[in-house]
This record gives structure tokens, C-alpha cells and sequence, in this order.
């Protein structure tokens, strides 16, 4: 559905490409999608009422994503962050920016310039179902957990079809871009109330938090906590800790994003304590800073003594494409190939 949007907006735009700047520097682009006020449609089957004691809406996606906005400004042209967005919003702001991202690339290509930097940050609640991980926008009308009891994952996937986002289908709209770093930061690993009524009863392939996601070619996936375990909101916080984290040592331009993100794992299980623990993994094409980098000479990342030595992170450069996962504090790299 998504892919069908696209070319919607292909063809109404074919005529009509802008112009896009040949700064000598790489372009940043970001998408920043919050979603908090699930309770005004409620994310339930219709005609049922949330269980009792269950909360849907969430106190800080608005907040954090206004923060990680501000944090990327110009550098990323001035992202506006998107609030409350349905499932149609949500589908076709997706759409639009894999097809300016494509544009984008084009142009670098034609100018010979490095690929734009890509961040989609999303906030809100997300699910995962039979190993299939989903965010959920606002309004979302969700079949009862008791229907989907014992579904296998292609028909539950079609009966989720128009109501919640595959996140496969939106690294599917990046994988191709070659060398252009893609980056998806997802805090959607909040308690779900809808996987805590699924689990009420006997057996359920709703779980709490998302499953484990591989990415392919230069694309990255950041989640606020590891595979199967669920994320703060940050509830009587300002921002969740997640973000609070992300923002903080993401303004950081001494630190590629790699060694950033060991930074916001540490700083995240320190202030939970020890109760999240973020996630990352994919293979970038060389190092990058999520801002422009202050200089070539970039520092070490901060790591506390429950995360081991230098020593223990493990990195080859090889040709310049590291394979890495962050997960519990440890770096696994290796080199793809040779130079």
C-alpha cells in the first residue's frame, strides 16, 4: 500500500522535480512522526472498551519528538515533526519522503556528492506479532486479542493490513540507496497495553516490545530497548529516557553515530536503572556523525565500567563497511570483504 503511494506521487511529480542545492557538504534529511493520543479513537476493536486499568494514550512522543526536532535544526533543514498521525498520514508521509529522499540521491549522484544522511525517528506505541513488528498510528481499530489467537503471521498480517505499519515495509522503501546512509530510530518498545490483554489469556503471538530486526545495505536500525523487552515513556518526565539520552549525546559532533549510540545505551541503563537497555544494528558504508562531525578526529565513546575495556570492542575496518550490533553494552564488528 505503501509502495502504491509512491508512485502515485511519482507521477503527479514526474514533471516537476525541484531543484535540489549543490552544497559541497552531504545533506541531512529526517522524518519525525509522535504519536500520544490513542485514547481519543482508542486502539481496540470497535465497539469494545479498553480493559480495566489499561491506558492507551502516552505522556512524552510529542515532547520527545519536538526535542530531537530541535536537536537536528538546521542541519537537517528544519524538520517539522508530525503529530497524532492516522494510518492514511502516517502511509503517505512515508511515501513522500522515501520519493524525496530518491530525488535527492539522484542529484547527489548527478553532482558527485555523497549520498544524503537519512533519520526517521518515530515515537509512540508499537507491537510485535508472529516475529512481524508494527508501528501503530493513532485511531488504529485493532482486531480484539482474542481473535488473533493462533493466526499464522500472513493472515494476521493481512488482517492488520490498513490499520497499523509494517516496519518492514518502511525499511523496504530505503534498502536500495546504495551507499546513502538510512537511519530508523524507533521508541516504540512502550508497554502496549493491547500485548498486555493478549497476554491475559492462555497463549498469544503478541509480545511486549519488537522483535529482532535485520536490516540490509546501509541501513540502520535504533530501538529505545532490546528485542522482547518494553521501553519507559518517561512517565512525570519531561522526555522519555530514551530521548532524553538520544538528544543529549547526539548534539555531540566529536562522536561518529556508532560510538554515540554505546554512549545512550550506557546513559539509558543508568538512569532506569538497568530496566532498558537500547538496541542497535545494521552495516553503514563508513563512519558519520549524526550532526556534521566538528573534524576527521573523532573521540572515543564514554563507557562505564559495566560495559568493559576498549579492548573488548571489537572492530575491523576492512574496506570501510563494519557490520555492528549494540545490545547490552558489546560491539560485535567484522569486516565485509577486503579493499
Amino acid at each position: 500500500m505503501i509502495v502504491a503511494r509512491i508512485i502515485a506521487i511519482l507521477v503527479l511529480a514526474a514533471s516537476c522535480l525541484p531543484d535540489v542545492a549543490r552544497a559541497q557538504t552531504q545533506q541531512r534529511m529526517a522524518l519525525i512522526i509522535g504519536n500520544s493520543d490513542y485514547d481519543s479513537d482508542g486502539v481496540v476493536a470497535p465497539q469494545r472498551e479498553p480493559a480495566a486499568g489499561m491506558q492507551y494514550d502516552l505522556v512524552n512522543p510529542a515532547n520527545d519528538v519536538q526535542a530531537v526536532a530541535s536537536l537536528l535544526g538546521e542541519t537537517y533543514n528544519r524538520p517539522q515533526p508530525m503529530l497524532n498521525m492516522d494510518f492514511d498520514a502516517m502511509s503517505t508521509a512515508l511515501a513522500q519522503f522515501a520519493v524525496d529522499v530518491s530525488r535527492a540521491d539522484a542529484a547527489a549522484d548527478a553532482a558527485n556528492r555523497p549520498r544524503p544522511v537519512v533519520v526517521i525517528y518515530y515515537a509512540g506505541h508499537g507491537m510485535e506479532y508472529a516475529n512481524t513488528n508494527y508501528l501503530i498510528p493513532v485511531g488504529a481499530r485493532l482486531p480484539a486479542p482474542e481473535e488473533m489467537q493462533n493466526v499464522p503471521a500472513n493472515a494476521a498480517r493481512q488482517r492488520l493490513q490498513g490499520r497499523v505499519i509494517a516496519v518492514d515495509d518502511v525499511l523496504s522503501l530505503f534498502e536500495e540507496r546504495g551507499d546513502g546512509v538510512t537511519v530508523l530510530v524507533i521508541d516504540a518498545c512502550r508497554n502496549n497495553p493491547w500485548a498486555r490483554r493478549a497476554r491475559g489469556g492462555r497463549t498469544s503471538a503478541v509480545e511486549q516490545g519488537l522483535a529482532t530486526i535485520t536490516p540490509v545495505g546501509s541501513l540502520i536500525v535504533a530501538l529505545s530497548a532490546s528485542p522482547g523487552a518494553v521501553a519507559s515513556d518517561g512517565q512525570g518526565q519531561t522526555l522519555s529516557p530514551f530521548a532524553q539520552a538520544f538528544v543529549e549525546i547526539g548534539a555531540r559532533r566529536d562522536l561518529s553515530f556508532v560510538d554515540a549510540f554505546s554512549s545512550i545505551v550506557e546513559r539509558v541503563v543508568l538512569t532506569t536503572p538497568n530496566r532498558q537497555r537500547p538496541w542497535m544494528v545494521g552495516s553503514p558504508s563508513g563512519r558519520f556523525c549524526l550532526l556534521q562531525c566538528a573534524s576527521s578526529r573523532l573521540s572515543q565513546p564514554e563507557i562505564g565500567p559495566e560495559a568493559g575495556s576498549l579492548e573488548d570492542w571489537r572492530t575491523w575496518v576492512g574496506d570501510g563497511r563494519i557490520y555492528f550490533e549494540v545490545d547490552r553494552f558489546n560491539l560485535n564488528a567484522s569486516a565485509r570483504g577486503a579493499r
